[in-house]
């Protein structure tokens, strides 16, 4: 009779754990479903990296460093990553720091270099900086930013179609596509 008890016992609790709860709370397995089929959705995909971090000396001696949500390594070439929800952040040898948002990139590991996209954000101590996108190219210290670029610095604002940003000397450089176009600016305050 006590065998038969124990068994019972070990019965209503499996139907319980793996029955009765996943009933009840479906959020947590359903959750895990969608990530399984988001990864899925990336047929180019070799390997998926959750939240990795890529850290490197530039040539000038500052480092940067590349983090994201999610990253996809490339079939054809695995030394390129297609990242999701991409944080950078450089500390340039004034000691500043300049942090950069987006909403994707393709990051060459071989290369270092990297091209950000999907509203791309920019913050500096004394700027920030918006465009659809962005190109660092770790040779020669440049990152340049096009689209409906949108500079605010220090008291002035000003649009583009490009502007490239030397890391080493902090200089913009604004270019517009059409040469009979100007660079828009406005002072914002006195």
């Amino acid at each position: 009779m006590k065998k038969l008890s124990l068994l019972f016992l070990a019965i209503l609790t499996l139907v319980i754990v793996y029955v009765y709860l996943p009933l009840v709370n479906p959020g947590t397995i359903e959750q895990k479903k969608e990530v399984v089929s988001e990864n899925t959705k990336q047929s180019d995909a070799q390997n998926t990296f959750i939240k990795p971090e890529y850290i490197w000396k530039t040539g000038d001696g500052s480092s940067l460093t590349i983090k994201s949500e999610i990253a996809f390594q490339n079939k054809e070439d695995p030394h390129i990553l297609d990242l999701e929800e991409v944080y950078s952040f450089s500390k340039l040898n004034d000691g500043s720091i300049i942090k950069l948002t987006s909403g994707k990139a393709i990051y060459n590991r071989k290369s270092q270099n990297i091209v950000y996209y999907n509203n791309v954000k920019i913050i500096n101590k004394d700027m920030s900086i918006t465009s659809e996108n962005a190109e660092y190219v770790t040779k020669n210290n440049l990152l340049t930013l096009y689209g409906n670029v949108k500079v605010m610095k220090n008291n002035d604002f000003m649009t583009s179609d490009s502007v490239t940003f030397n890391t080493i000397t902090k200089n913009l450089k604004f270019s517009m596509k059409d040469k009979n176009k100007k660079v828009y600016g406005k002072k914002t305050k006195n």
